[in-house]
């Protein structure tokens, strides 16, 4: 169950707080998980960033920074 709220809240905190000019980094998602009481690590989140790109979510990843690409909307 953990899992599954972990990702949904990462797509949630992509979505609303991410875009082509405000990229934030896997260690704001982390904290922001922990605040919701979530314990995640730099790989889970990785893995989870590869699944959303993987099924079509428009995401911009660079080195530990994360945005979500408007454009492939």
């Amino acid at each position: 169950m953990n899992s599954q709220r972990r990702f949904l809240l990462t797509v949630q905190y992509l979505w609303d707080k991410t875009d082509e000019e405000h990229p934030l980094a896997l260690k704001d998602i982390g904290e922001y998980l922990q605040q919701n009481g979530i314990e995640s690590t730099r790989k889970t989140l990785q893995a989870d960033i590869k699944l959303l790109t993987e099924f079509g979510m428009g995401i911009l990843a660079k080195e530990n920074v994360i945005g979500a690409d408007c454009a492939a909307e």
